[in-house]
């Protein structure tokens, strides 16, 4: 890892990290797990907060199940895979997609944030992620007009806080995706109006949970990925399996497949576009506080059709 010098490069091994080794076998534990990843933080700036790399804090947000996981006893926060027992991946990482990094640099964007800044901790003592804005991350940020807060970030504090865009998530239905006859971690989801619309990555039964305690649903916009009309024909699948092909790929238990990939939305009713996708999270509110319940992509007209705005998270 000393021939890595920034977070693009970074991430990319990071995520081969947490996918092909920690999560997957189900070893994480904070001290060694600071010490693995340490030349990427000594390299590349930054730190880590439960585990995810502060620089590249948009990115890390999106992890998503590779199979079945189950809620570990600890105080880590739900935002975070190390909450959770078994393996997850990075789907929607620009920095391990041949057709998007290797985008020419006139499409200089790789990915777009949608939340102006994330803070961690009591409202009393905010401290801001430091998120890397230097071009080799090839991402746009929203115009920046808060000073960052605080000066040390505390693992101890599992506070997510964030001021991002809304929709309710009542009326959205799934379905539940198969892979050569098996259930995977991805399902279809369905507005109002029966229309396919987008994809929740995680298997119907586990979204669909009856919950014993009194909430509400919503979806919270993070980021959009640039979104390719066609994926280049050089590509092929990868040695490094958590490579994975343009769009939303399917992981088979083991690597990402080449051969087949979800479909986003129904394009005979939606639009297609470079940025028409929105990487949501959609949690559950339980008094003033949202847990992660998964992510999701949703298309940006149901967006704009259901009446989006903005509401401050406070994630934990």
């Amino acid at each position: 890892m000393n021939d890595i010098h920034d977070w693009f490069a970074g991430f990319r091994r990071y995520n081969q990290i947490v996918t092909t080794q920690t999560a997957s076998s189900q070893a994480y534990n904070p001290q060694d797990f600071t010490k693995v990843t340490k030349a990427l933080t000594k390299n590349c700036g930054g730190d880590l907060i439960h585990a995810l790399p502060t620089s590249a804090f948009d990115f890390s947000l999106l992890w998503c199940p590779a199979s079945e996981l189950s809620r570990r006893d600890s105080t880590e926060p739900s935002w975070s895979w190390t909450a959770y027992t078994g393996p997850v991946t990075f789907p929607f990482d620009p920095t391990t997609c041949p057709d998007i990094y290797s985008a020419p640099k006139p499409e200089s964007e790789l990915f777009r944030s949608e939340v102006v800044q994330y803070n961690v901790g009591p409202p009393n003592a905010p401290y801001t992620i430091r998120r890397d804005k230097t071009a080799a991350l090839r991402t746009k940020y929203p115009p920046y007009f808060h000073a960052p807060r605080g000066t040390n970030a505390s693992v101890e504090s599992n506070m997510l806080r964030f001021t991002a865009s809304t929709i309710s998530a009542d009326g959205f239905t799934a379905e539940q995706l198969h892979y050569r006859g098996a259930e995977i971690p991805c399902s279809q989801l369905l507005n109002d109006k029966g229309q396919h619309c987008g994809v929740l990555m995680d298997y119907e039964h586990v979204i669909s949970a009856p919950s014993h305690i009194p909430s509400t649903y919503e979806f919270v916009a993070l980021s959009r990925s640039l979104r390719r009309a066609e994926p280049a024909a050089h590509n092929h699948r990868a040695a490094n399996p958590s490579v994975h092909p343009m769009g939303t790929p399917i992981w088979d238990g083991g690597r990402f497949v080449w051969d087949e990939v979800v479909a986003d939305f129904d394009e005979d009713v939606f639009e297609e576009g470079a940025w028409k996708v929105l990487n949501v999270l959609l949690v559950k509110w339980v008094g003033g506080f949202a847990e992660r319940v998964g992510v999701a992509r949703v298309h940006e007209d149901v967006w704009v059709g259901r009446g989006a705005g903005k509401k401050e998270i406070v994630l934990r």
